[in-house]
């Protein structure tokens, strides 16, 4: 009952100093899976200062997938149908190591036509080397290479660190090659790469 009580005060309260109320909240409903609650709660989420927030947001989406309603989970995917809502979207459940969803509104984002960019191709690789599927890596590096920023520094670090965890060796030296410049973290990358999958002899 104390519980239960807390849990209404702060639902009840619009005042709060920063969004990690809401978080802790979400967790509890999606562990009663508590819909009606949580229909309650992103009633408060709205009338918050923090509605806007994409840890909320994709904690929102989160819990209205596992507590059984997927229509209202897909609407919020769709609350600001722009470039950046999209990228913070799939950021944050990479954060989250939701690494399935965040690939999945990668492919959504994609089929959607928007441009693709470095922030983009960032979330969607930090999936990747989560989710070691030998597949979605050769696609998103073909789909990479067709753009301006097959020889990014950044997104060839997110390559060859994918490909190092995925035991790609191979693939991981091509995205090196690919980079347009080479720093000390870029070199280092690749011989984790080799350390991890061999031969050990070129990793040193």
């Amino acid at each position: 009952m104390a519980k239960h009580g807390f849990l209404k005060q702060i639902v009840g309260n619009l005042l709060l100093p920063d969004s990690s109320p809401f978080a802790k909240l979400l967790d509890f409903y999606i562990e009663s899976n508590s819909l009606i609650d949580l229909c309650r709660l992103h009633v408060r989420i709205i009338k918050s200062n923090f509605a806007s927030e994409t840890f909320v947001l994709v904690g929102l989406i989160d819990a209205y997938e596992k507590c059984g309603s997927l229509e209202d989970s897909r609407k919020l995917g769709y609350v600001d149908d722009d470039q950046c809502s999209w990228n913070s979207i799939i950021y944050g459940f990479a954060q989250q190591d939701r690494f399935n969803e965040a690939f999945h509104y990668f492919v959504r984002k994609h089929g959607k036509d928007f441009v693709l960019n470095e922030y983009s191709f960032g979330g969607a690789l930090s999936a990747c080397s989560e989710l070691i599927d030998v597949i979605l890596d050769a696609q998103i590096h073909v789909l990479i290479s067709k753009t301006r920023f097959f020889s990014n520094i950044y997104i060839g670090l997110a390559l060859v660190d994918m490909y190092g965890k995925c035991g790609n060796a191979s693939c991981g030296q091509r995205a090196f090659r690919d980079m347009s410049e080479r720093n000390r973290v870029s070199w280092n990358n690749l011989v984790t790469c080799y350390e991890k999958n061999g031969p050990l002899s070129v990793a040193l």
